[in-house]
């Protein structure tokens, strides 16, 4: 959700019309269509905007797994887009009873930590809001939840079942496994050791992002939270034991869950201690992956530099809420290392890197100089190529029983036109050459750029996290995972935006072994960046009538690009489709603009050679990624299963200690008392002062008098809110405002 600033009336905020088949069939729930207040423009990871996903749609639900996978795919690049709307649901609440005092006090608890600082992982679940939790500051607290689907991933989906209040109650009862952890951290803050009690409202929704709608039920569950314990559903999870494991620095191999439900890992010892970005891996990074797994939304875990609003600049996408954590900052740094792979330059760095990975790895051949080298580039005018890692090489094994896994080989393939290829002709074999390349040196290039060690240890993560959910799934007992998210995760704040790789690139004639020149143009793309003042670009048809004067109607391209636009009545464009034109045109006046301008040291290296009658050819490197599902990968360990004691040629063997260990773990069951107690060593955080009595600091205020009440969070910060709520002279509701990022 883009920065944008909203205010609406109360009557544009509540759809109670009679022609709703919810308000007829249910009057308890509230449909409430936000439509009116969707930012359009925001793009997806696909590159495909909000307006354009909707409007291929057409109203329709997400489907069933292995049905229109169109339209699922639609769903999920509007999952993570369309969650944070949920701040609609808290506005409608106080619109129920609009006479002064119903909206006094509420603070979104999310908000109170900035993104990226030193947080417990439940955090994020509030700030996307898939839980929208406040308090009063006073041991008030309100919940809206995700109605009750059987879905942990995705809640929420589908119509009304029963009575809010019936729904309300389920939902609470599901949360609750994470719901008392928050409960717990601000009874800490109120009253320290001393039992606090809380007044909880819990209120259910229910979501349908193809129409921009929510439906709210009326009625809450209330109820008085003073103990806060597990429900005894799980087997409490051995947090020290993993800790312990951890400190170790061994080489996580497999795990293997116990018949009461217990969750041993097995290490290897290996020359180097298992770390991540240099340090030793730490309950928080298993939170991340938990988080993951089983609390990620409809996307699976991935990390991806896609087409932003402007062409210099890339947006960093992430799925399964890996922004701002060790697992994204390590996925984001391999996937800009495949910029190097491509053109020799380190955008990080700000150098031409080639000569330092030779060192380490003979022969080591730029994507750029394969292409140069090989004589039939000779007829390629450009090409667009993507790099990814997938997990496609991902090798894993799980017993029979479901109870034990084994990881063999957790490490990524590179590959290349997996995403947009269209199907149509073959890989290059410039492209196949150095994938190939990437793979068989992957070990040595992890020497130079140890971000690549660090994404086999995602990958082991990950893994570990995919199979327990599918255990879930079959109905073994797991331990209670929901008290990793009690765990504090280091400050780390992930870019949202990075630099488009933009170069100079001098390329010999086709199939000769002369070097190629490359030269960094990235403070170019940066240059133009400062031209605009925002992270959006202005109106769309301004930017677009702006973006076609901008080009040159004596060069051939630019001609080209007028020609197919020609005789279009351009005010007729949606927003989405003049965006998309003026940055095709944007895009096309940059290149030409980098090759126009060649600079000093381009005179120095370059001119000689184009007096010799070398030609000049700029190519555009296209954005990469990463794909970390791991269920590709447990499916294959689930179609050769161990069978221990079996002759049958497809089983596989696993490690001897991994083998003796299976013992087949136990069936889910009912709760038990000895299992409604907290893991020793289970982390206590504490949520920050809020509330209209507390004095907050610099990066968040309270304000209030006779006309209205507003609350800011994180004024100065990356991801600033604001929330006003407007009363007409007699002390009535009247008005929403909201700026969110």
């Amino acid at each position: 959700m883009t920065s944008r600033a909203l205010r609406f009336l109360l009557v544009c905020l509540m759809t109670m019309a009679a022609s709703s088949t919810v308000a007829q069939d249910r009057p308890d729930w509230i449909p409430i269509d936000y439509s009116a207040l969707v930012d359009s423009r925001q793009l997806s990871h696909s590159g495909e905007s909000v307006e354009d996903l909707l409007a291929k749609l057409q109203g329709r639900p997400l489907p069933a797994a292995g049905e229109r996978p169109g339209d699922r795919l639609r769903h999920v690049l509007l999952d993570r887009l369309l969650e944070p709307y949920a701040f609609i649901l808290s506005d409608t609440l106080d619109s129920l009873d609009p006479q002064r005092g119903s909206a006094i006090g509420w603070v979104e608890l999310g908000s109170l930590w900035l993104p990226g600082e030193r947080q417990p992982a439940w955090v994020e679940l509030l700030r996307s809001r898939q839980l929208v939790v406040e308090s009063n500051g006073s041991g008030r607290l309100r919940l809206v939840l995700p109605a009750d689907n059987g879905e942990t991933r995705y809640p929420g989906r589908g119509a009304p079942q029963e009575s809010s209040s019936i729904e309300a109650e389920a939902a609470y009862r599901k949360a609750w496994p994470i719901v008392r952890h928050i409960a717990a951290a601000e009874q800490r803050r109120l009253g320290g050791d001393s039992p606090v009690e809380l007044q909880v409202s819990s209120y259910v929704y229910r979501h349908s992002p193809e129409r921009s709608q929510f439906v709210l039920g009326r009625e809450p569950f209330a109820t008085t939270v003073a103990a806060v314990a597990p429900d005894g559903r799980r087997p409490p999870l051995g947090l020290t034991e993993l800790e312990r494991f951890l400190a170790s620095g061994l080489q996580l191999e497999g795990a293997r869950l116990e018949p009461d439900g217990g969750l041993r890992l097995f290490g290897s010892q290996t020359a180097e201690r298992a770390t991540m970005l240099g340090t030793p891996l730490t309950l928080a990074d298993l939170a991340v992956a938990y988080r993951a797994i089983f609390h990620g939304g409809l996307a699976e875990p991935y990390m991806s530099l896609d087409r932003g609003f402007s062409p210099q600049a890339a947006l960093v996408n992430y799925g399964g809420r890996l922004r701002d954590t060790r697992l994204g900052w390590v996925s984001l740094l391999c996937d800009i290392r495949f910029k190097t792979f491509s053109l020799g330059l380190g955008i990080r760095e700000g150098d031409d890197l080639r000569e330092s990975v030779r060192r380490v790895v003979d022969g080591f051949q730029t994507h750029i100089e394969r292409f140069s080298a090989d004589a039939d580039s000779a007829s390629v005018g450009a090409q667009q190529t993507r790099l990814w890692f997938y997990p496609d090489t991902v090798d894993l094994t799980v017993a029979a029983e479901g109870d034990v896994l084994a990881m063999r080989r957790p490490r990524m393939a590179a590959a290349s036109e997996r995403v947009g290829d269209g199907g149509g002709g073959g890989v290059p074999p410039w492209t196949a050459a150095t994938v190939g390349g990437i793979n068989a040196d992957y070990d040595r290039l992890a020497q130079v750029f140890p971000e690549l060690r660090d994404l086999d240890q995602v990958v082991r993560l990950l893994s570990l996290f995919t199979w327990l959910r599918q255990a879930q799934l079959e109905g073994l007992t797991i331990p209670d995972l929901d008290v990793l998210l009690n765990a504090e995760l280091p400050g780390m704040s992930t870019p949202r935006t990075y630099p488009q790789l933009l170069t100079f690139t001098a390329l010999p004639a086709a199939g000769s072994k002369v070097a190629v020149d490359v030269f960094d143009r990235v403070p170019f793309g940066e240059a133009l960046d400062r031209l605009n003042p925002t992270d959006r670009p202005g109106p769309a048809h301004a930017r677009l009538e702006r973006a076609i004067a901008a080009l040159d109607p004596d060069q051939p391209e630019s001609r080209q690009f007028m020609a197919t636009i020609e005789g279009r009545d351009r005010s007729l464009l949606s927003a989405s489709a003049a965006d998309q034109l003026a940055f095709g045109a944007e895009r096309l006046r940059m290149h030409k603009t980098v090759i126009g301008t060649p600079g000093d040291d381009v005179r120095e290296r370059v001119a000689p050679r184009v007096r010799a009658g070398e030609g000049i050819r700029v190519y555009s490197v296209a954005i990469g990624g990463l794909d970390l599902d791991m269920k590709s990968a447990l499916a294959r360990a689930e179609g050769r299963k161990l069978g221990f004691g079996a002759t049958s040629g497809a089983s596989a063997v696993l490690p001897a200690s991994l083998a003796a260990a299976s013992a087949a773990g136990g069936r889910a069951a009912g709760p038990r008392a000895e299992w409604a107690v907290d893991p020793v060593g289970m982390p206590r955080p504490t949520i920050p002062a809020h509330g209209p009595t507390t004095t907050l600091d610099l990066a968040h205020r309270f304000s209030e008098n006779a006309t209205r009440i507003e609350t800011l969070y994180d004024i100065y910060g990356v991801a600033p809110r604001r929330r006003l709520v407007e009363y007409d002279t007699n002390g009535v509701l009247s008005a929403f405002g909201r700026f969110d990022e």
